[in-house]
Formats: structure tokens, C-alpha cells, sequence
């Protein structure tokens, strides 16, 4: 491909939303543009910061070890760090695996997205399309790091009907429950499920409605968010959430202003006919739009606003309310709850790199891990 902007059709490739799906009437739509604003609302406390390299991901466990990840979109010293007290970045789990160069990927992270920390392990979820320009062979996966080890316990590989070429698979949530792990692809739009026990991974809801971005395109900051050469992105599944039963899994694009939520069982069930988990889809109605999404302590459910600089949470009846919003949250990328209760959250910052600001120096940017208390007072 010839441009900047080309290349990242694969991932931002533009797709408009035919249909919007019905039976939300128990839930009850709400006004995206609405929310209700913090009276007092928490401080928002910056946690780490890194220094000219992007992050996107971020875990943090039950015993406060904290994990962070780069992707690849561009040349990065390591793809997966743990957080130093100090505020240090150290490749974990350790400099080879981190050591990826052209032409190899089956030990090695190629370009990470996201990772999550559940049932004892740091689950690492590597697209392998490094800088956008297509998927590596073989080196899409997700990878299971036992967290008392430090050491790889398992690679789960994706192959090329459940990650083709065009794909780009953004964010997992683990089912203990179940031993299952669910993915979205943001590049194409689509649910992945992964079996954990047999290794077994299908691709559901492809290019469905539910899964693919809305056209529309995003105001951050006041500006529309489009590419240097004026065309705007149309980015797909990309937040994701499994409630605290494990039965239901809710799912969002980042171009688009509804969620959507679908029972596990169907997305676990093989036997199914595609129309059978078509069938299965609510849509739950209008939301901000989102980057990162996680379910609280509190059974609501966290995410970004990005038109807004904010974070906001959807209760259970599905009225939605500020946490906080601030002009120093430019990109509220991937949500985390320490084992406070606290929000943790990293700022990626996509909107002002080089593909949306022409001459755009990332060298030059810090990027932050912020911590925000989620409980409010009166509540």
C-alpha cells in the first residue's frame, strides 16, 4: 500500500451500519449525548507515565502487580512491561520474548494489544499486524503467563479463518468460569471464543450489525476525528465486558454509540447456527462512545467517553453518569480495577499521533496510567 492511511484500512476500514438491532425495550435507550455530571467527582491521580512509547493495555492484579502493553504500531523497545513501583517499565516476561524481529513470531510478541490478568495468569493478546500492515503468519494469539512463574504456560494460536489478513484483534476477557476467553476484532468486526481446555477458536458475528462501526465519525476535543488525508476512521468491535456471573458478555464499537450484549452460552455452544446467535444479540441502546469498557466491583459497568474527556459508568437500569471528566484525559484507552476498588486506566492518546496530526512527534508525548477512585458518596 502506498499511504499511512491505506495501510490502516485493515484496522479503520470504513463500514456502514445497515441495520440497528431491536429488543431493547427492558432496557430502555438512553441519549448518548447525556449523561449525568459528577458533583464532587474524584481526583484523578497519575500513576505512571511513558515516555515517548504508546501504551494501550493495562491489568492490574489482585496482589497490585501492574502490567502494561505497546503495540506495535511503530518501532517500540518492548511490547509488554511490569509497572516498577518507582515507575520503571521492565520487559516481561523477559527480553526474548519481547524480541521480535521480521520474519519471526511464534515466540515472541509481534505487536500487543491488550492484556488481562484473571485465574492466576497474565493473559497477553497479540494481533501480529505490526504497524497495520497485515497479519503476521502464525503470530496471531494469546498468550498464558503464569503469574507465580513468570513463565509462559501456554500459547493459544489464532488462525487464519479466525484472524484473516484485515483483522485485528483488540480485546479478551477470560472466563474462569467456563474456561473460555472472548475477543473482539476491531479490524473487521467480529467475536472470537476461544476454548481454553482444547484450544478450539471460532469467529462469531462477522460483520455483524452488532459488531461493526456506525457511520458516523467522532468528535475529540471539539475536532472530527479523520485521518491527515481527511478520511475518518471506522474502528469496529473494540470495548468488551463479561459481567461477574460470566453469563452475559456486552460489546461495543469505538466508531458507534450502542451496546450490545449477548449470553455466553451461545457464543460457548459450537452447534449453533449463525442465525441462532444473531438472534441472541441485544442492543441495550445509546452510550458515549467508548474505548475502554470493564464491569466494577459495584456491578456497573465503567467506560471511556471520549467526546467528553471522561469516564462514565451505566448502572444497572442503564442511566449513565459521569466519574470523572477532565481536559487531561485525551484517550481513556483500557480499564483496570485495582484490588481497592480503585479505576486504573491508561491514556493512549490516539488522536493526536501521527496518522490524525501531520508531523506529530511521539517521542515528544507522555503517556499516562491514571488511578480514580470509583466509589462516590451518597451512593
Amino acid at each position: 500500500m502506498t499511504s499511512r492511511s491505506s495501510r490502516l484500512g485493515s484496522y479503520f476500514s470504513v463500514l456502514l451500519v445497515l441495520a440497528v438491532l431491536t429488543g431493547c425495550a427492558d432496557e430502555g435507550a438512553q441519549d448518548a449525548s447525556h449523561s449525568s455530571p459528577a458533583p464532587e467527582q474524584p481526583e484523578l491521580q497519575t500513576v505512571a507515565a511513558s515516555d515517548g512509547v504508546q501504551l494501550t493495555g493495562l491489568t492490574v492484579t489482585e496482589d497490585k502487580r501492574t502490567f502494561v502493553s505497546f503495540p506495535r504500531w511503530r518501532d517500540i523497545p518492548y511490547s509488554v512491561a511490569e509497572v516498577t513501583s518507582d515507575g520503571r517499565f521492565v520487559p516481561y516476561p523477559n527480553d526474548a520474548w519481547n524480541g521480535w524481529a521480521a520474519g519471526a513470531g511464534d515466540t515472541t510478541f509481534v505487536a500487543v494489544q491488550s492484556v488481562v490478568a484473571a485465574d492466576g495468569a497474565l493473559w497477553v493478546l497479540d494481533p501480529a499486524s505490526p504497524k497495520m500492515a497485515g497479519v503476521v503468519d502464525s503470530g496471531a494469539k494469546l498468550v498464558k503467563i503464569d503469574l507465580e512463574t513468570d513463565r509462559v504456560e501456554r500459547i493459544y494460536r489464532l488462525n487464519s479463518d479466525v484472524a484473516p489478513q484485515g483483522s485485528y484483534m483488540n480485546d479478551v476477557r477470560i472466563d474462569a468460569e467456563h474456561q473460555y476467553a472472548y475477543v473482539t476484532d476491531s479490524g473487521l468486526g467480529a467475536l472470537v471464543a476461544i476454548d481454553l481446555d482444547t484450544g478450539a477458536h471460532r469467529r462469531l458475528l462477522d460483520e455483524h450489525a452488532s459488531t461493526n462501526a456506525e457511520d458516523l465519525v467522532l468528535e475529540i476535543g471539539g475536532e472530527p476525528l479523520r485521518f491527515t488525508d481527511g478520511s475518518a476512521p471506522a474502528i469496529h468491535a473494540d470495548g468488551i465486558a463479561l459481567d461477574e456471573e460470566a453469563d452475559s458478555l456486552y460489546y461495543h464499537a469505538l466508531t458507534g454509540y450502542h451496546l450490545y450484549r449477548i449470553p455466553t452460552e451461545v457464543l460457548r455452544d459450537p452447534s449453533l447456527e449463525p442465525s441462532d446467535r444473531r438472534a441472541a444479540v441485544t442492543d441495550l441502546g445509546a452510550t458515549p462512545a467508548p474505548d475502554g469498557m470493564m464491569f466494577g466491583p459495584d456491578e456497573r459497568l465503567y467506560m471511556a467517553d471520549l467526546e467528553r474527556n471522561a469516564v462514565v459508568y451505566r448502572r444497572p437500569d442503564g442511566a449513565i453518569d459521569t466519574l470523572v471528566q477532565d481536559p487531561d484525559i485525551r484517550w481513556a484507552d483500557t480499564f483496570s480495577f485495582g484490588p481497592s476498588g480503585a479505576l486504573y486506566f491508561t491514556d493512549s492518546r490516539l488522536q493526536e499521533t501521527e496518522w490524525f496530526e501531520e508531523g506529530a512527534d511521539m517521542r515528544e508525548m507522555q503517556f499516562p496510567i491514571y488511578r480514580v477512585s470509583a466509589s462516590r458518596q451518597g451512593e
